[in-house]
């Protein structure tokens, strides 16, 4: 609807703003609930998940008052724009190419507003708008933040729809909003490697490696790092260390066994260095000095990612089958998501996707949450119907204890013209004209004297919807905020309250 149409300034400006919020609801584990009151905290933002169905560039605007600057991590998986049928659910999926970074750019462009100084955004994609959109993305939020480009093995098996090489896998880019500013925290996302630390002290769980420095070359001998060649004292009998001569103690040197001086990991005034955390090992009779490697430390994340648990088929498209039986063509594995989240965001933050389809970040919210014992909350917004169904039947059945999410929608004075315009019944079409100039707010360029009732049904019937669509005030297919005492509308008084409480004029 929005396409290929150029506006004025003024236009675009009444365009973005503020919209009257309607249909609210409330879902927590008792099912569906009627909204009469908002709970916000203390800088205005909800108190609560949150799902708005409508357009996701006018959304975002309506959103960006109260969200700016406070979301952590913004993960989107928008149309591939691939020209054929993988990827998508009912996604347009065949943009031309400019409409797409045009699309593509207005949206991230104000998707920046929202990040946090720390805040990052994580975009999915194929490789066929791949390097259009980093480029894109390079300008938005500059070369120097892209942290880097993630290949997902996401479908092991591969796509049957490629001419030449067989997909197996998708992109995922990330940029920081300020990368001075911005980190990943330090998390196993391998189930083998969580594995591997099998052992536990009072202080949490650990394995055991080499305190030697074996990999580096050359640059962790003992004549190029002098300062971390040092004696170690212990005693195999009592499995105790010292850092000083001690009775019954032997001296312990990082040497390897083929008699190559090297060095420890850490040098001996590194306040890294924690005597509690060595331990002495006797391997082959020679005795060695391990360290207790916690799983806090984590592991440094690689650019390729290609987990079983990764596969969309299985823990995708699956997943949404086993709570809904409605049909969703690739969707992204949980898992995907989850690990995204455990890099990316804290227990406490914000997460955003205005791409939400069957609402897998959401999921992925409240199941990472429960892992946790975290306190993340969502925005998702969707505008297709088929997708909010799929994600409020999922998230609905998922919620925990005290969890709920808030549902509302963009207020749409259009809404029955574009659904009527679906049909292909000309009959209707004549209708929806009529009311049109009668009833609807229309295009103030638009003179309805100048074309005739018998010139519009010569017409082809979709040369009738075009004019139709063209016909509309763009600006009002939404109801502006402002616009929320107009009589006009018939705003019931319900949606009144809310959208005043939402925008935090109530």
């Amino acid at each position: 609807m929005f396409l290929n149409e150029t506006l004025a300034s003024d236009e675009i400006d009444r365009l973005f703003e503020p919209k009257v919020l309607t249909n609210w609801k409330r879902y927590d584990q008792d099912g569906e609930h009627k909204v009469s009151e908002l709970s916000k905290n203390e800088d205005g933002t909800l108190n609560e998940n949150l799902i708005i169905k409508g357009n996701n560039l006018i959304a975002l605007h309506c959103l960006k008052n109260i969200y700016r600057g406070k979301v952590k991590l913004i993960y989107i998986d928008p149309p591939y724009n691939t020209g054929g049928d993988a990827n998508i659910f009912t996604y347009n999926n065949r943009f031309n190419h400019s409409t797409w970074l045009t699309f593509m750019k207005n949206r991230l462009t104000i998707a920046k507003e929202f990040l946090k100084e720390d805040g990052l955004i994580a975009i999915a994609i194929d490789h066929y708008e791949l390097s259009y959109l980093t480029t894109l993305a390079d300008e938005i939020f500059k070369r120097e933040n892209r942290v880097g480009i993630i290949t997902i093995v996401n479908n092991p098996m591969g796509r049957q729809h490629g001419k030449f090489f067989t997909p197996t896998n998708d992109y995922m880019i990330v940029y920081a909003k300020n990368n001075e500013y911005a980190k990943f925290n330090k998390v196993i996302l391998s189930q083998e490697d969580e594995k591997k630390f099998n052992l536990k002290d009072s202080v949490g769980r650990y394995k055991l490696e080499p305190f030697i420095r074996l990999g580096g070359g050359d640059s962790n001998l003992r004549t190029n790092k002098p300062k971390a060649w040092y004696p170690i004292y212990a005693n195999i009998e009592t499995n105790q260390i010292s850092f000083t001569p001690k009775t019954n103690f032997k001296k312990i040197y990082p040497i390897t066994q083929n008699g190559q001086e090297r060095t420890w990991i850490y040098v001996k005034d590194s306040k890294k260095l924690n005597l509690d955390d060595l331990v002495v090992s006797e391997n082959n009779g020679r005795i060695e000095i391990l360290r207790k490697y916690r799983i806090e430390k984590g592991k440094m994340i690689t650019t390729v990612w290609n987990d079983k648990k990764y596969n969309s088929n299985h823990h995708g498209k699956r997943l949404v089958e086993k709570y809904t039986n409605k049909h969703f063509s690739y969707p992204k594995s949980l898992f995907t998501i989850i690990d995204v989240l455990k890099i990316m965001s804290g227990k406490d933050d914000l997460v955003m996707d205005f791409f939400s389809g069957s609402g897998t970040t959401g999921h992925a919210v409240l199941k990472l949450n429960e892992e946790d014992n975290g306190k993340r909350k969502f925005i998702l917004v969707e505008q297709l119907e088929d997708h909010i169904e799929v994600s409020i039947d999922i998230l609905s059945k998922i919620l925990q204890a005290n969890g709920s999410f808030i549902f509302c929608e963009l207020s749409s004075t259009a809404k029955f013209i574009v659904e009527n315009l679906r049909e292909n019944n000309d009959s209707e079409v004549l209708k929806l004209w009529n009311n049109l100039k009668n009833n609807a707010h229309v295009n103030y360029r638009i003179d309805f004297d100048k074309t005739s009732d018998d010139e519009f049904k010569k017409l082809h019937i979709n040369d009738k919807k075009k004019i139709l669509l063209n016909v509309l005030d763009k600006n009002m297919i939404y109801i502006p905020y402002s616009e929320l005492e107009n009589k006009d509308f018939e705003i019931h008084s319900e949606d009144k309250s809310l959208t005043s409480q939402f925008y935090g004029d109530e």
